[in-house]
């Protein structure tokens, strides 16, 4: 919807300088989505936290976009979300200037949407996609905006492709959830590159970023401590995740061609040596449209490959080198996901969704997750 607004007249008394007023044109949008879902196992930690108590919390969220033209090269955007599963707590996810030189670059500064996955843009509005919610075997990154600037530049290579590259610089900081447990993660020197290459109904993307991280939580600080009073000070340097740096590489290839839409991405993250594991993760999507109706199956898997050999300064039989090879412990786990979208009327669709994971190490365990979700953008 539109909405038009008399900007109030604003005197800076210290200069003496009076703003004229300006009518201001604001664009706004917003995103919802309303749903429920049970689990048959909540023991696996799984990063939506439905257990055999129906919840409406997990799948829930509310986003609210405007943008407000500054002149006819720079505006400004900003969306606030609100998450069930953060009790609706509202953030801003969207905070920047742009400004737009031509048709082909523009350029933004503020708090931006990072660009790590094919969907990351509208990660959060439900609707852009047939998922519930994307696999978290591969979009499992504990945040999802950055502070920055980037710069985005468009050309069509020829009459039928279309190509887009992105550059980009950031930080970010904030508590996160990094293996179940509330963590500090400090990011800084974040650089990335996103090019993508648009043939109709093809779309082929890779990206490659890099950035330097802190992460303490009160298991962290625990190990390290009894490390250090037990004088094994190098161990303990040794696992620190303290200005480590960390590279993210991702693929994609999406097609939507007549009805049928077919999407794969890989993505892989490569840690400085330290307590974080190597993580690779990958998804094939298969969607049918039937009318209003889309069936969908997917498949996803991660791996965990960790560092070894941190306990190897420590005597056979302490119980710090248990503590410590606790950390040596490789994950694997897969999912199938099977649904149905119905779009039965415009802007909104309801969704159907049965997710099996299956985790097979550091434990065996497996789940069932039901979920129904109510998607609309306005």
């Amino acid at each position: 919807m539109r909405l038009r607004s008399q900007a109030l007249a604003v005197a800076i008394s210290a200069l003496g300088i009076a703003q004229p007023i300006h009518a201001i044109e604001l664009d706004f949008n917003g995103f919802i989505s309303v749903g429920g879902g049970i689990a048959d196992n909540d023991e696996l930690n799984l990063d939506v936290d439905y257990d055999e108590d129906v919840s409406f919390n997990e799948d829930s969220i509310l986003g609210i976009q405007t943008t407000a033209p500054i002149n006819d090269k720079i505006s400004f955007t900003a969306q606030l979300v609100a998450r069930g599963k953060e009790d609706y707590d509202v953030s801003a996810e969207w905070a920047f200037l742009k400004f737009e030189a031509n048709d082909e670059f523009y350029a933004r500064a503020g708090r931006l949407r990072a660009p790590f996955f094919a969907y990351s843009e509208s990660i959060e509005v439900g609707y852009s996609y047939h998922w519930i919610r994307p696999p978290s075997e591969v979009y499992r990154l504990p945040f999802s905006s950055i502070d920055g600037v980037d710069a985005n530049y468009t050309t069509w290579l020829t009459d039928d492709w279309q190509f887009t590259s992105q550059v980009y610089f950031g930080t970010f900081s904030d508590d996160v959830d990094i293996f179940g447990l509330e963590s500090d993660l400090d990011l800084r020197n974040g650089t990335g590159l996103v090019l993508s290459a648009n043939y109709d109904w093809l779309t082929l993307r890779g990206s490659v970023h890099y950035a330097e991280i802190t992460v303490t939580n009160s298991d962290f600080d625990t190990l390290d401590a009894a490390l250090r009073g037990a004088g094994f000070d190098n161990v303990a340097d040794d696992i620190a995740v303290d200005e480590n740096g960390v590279m993210f590489y991702e693929a994609a290839v999406l097609a939507d061609y007549n009805d049928y839409l077919f999407i794969a991405e890989w993505t892989m993250l490569d840690f400085d040596r330290s307590a974080l594991p190597d993580d690779t993760g990958w998804m094939i999507s298969v969607a049918k449209r039937i009318g209003d109706f889309t069936p969908h199956l997917t498949f996803a898997k991660e791996d965990d490959d960790g560092e070894t050999g941190f306990s190897d300064p420590i005597p056979a039989g302490a119980a710090l080198k248990a503590k410590v090879d606790d950390l040596e412990t490789e994950a694997l786990q897969e999912s199938w996901i099977a649904g149905v979208r119905w779009d039965f009327m415009p802007s909104t669709a309801l969704k159907f969704e049965v997710q099996y994971t299956d985790r097979k190490e550091p434990e065996d365990d497996d789940t069932m997750i039901y979920s129904v979700v109510l998607d609309a953008v306005f």
